[in-house]
């Protein structure tokens, strides 16, 4: 699994990973009917990439999500 660490992280690029995260809902929204469907989970992490200019590191895409999850609960 490739760390998120070893992309380099800009502003620009997490904003542009947030709002693309926040554009697929269901990717943290358990409320969401698609949020139990590993198949629609895996296409949005890989579309949610591409938009970061990513393409094929959707693990980078969802392990930086994590850290700022990690990261904001902590603060």
């Amino acid at each position: 699994m490739a760390k998120a660490g070893k992309i380099g992280w800009t502003l620009e690029l997490v904003e542009t990973l947030i709002e693309s995260v926040c554009s697929n809902n269901f990717v943290w929204d358990i409320s969401s009917a698609s949020y139990k469907n590993k198949n629609a989970q895996e296409s949005a992490w890989m579309q949610i990439a591409s938009d970061c200019g990513l393409e094929g590191k959707a693990l980078c895409a969802k392990a930086k999500w994590r850290d700022l999850k990690d990261t904001y609960r902590k603060n």
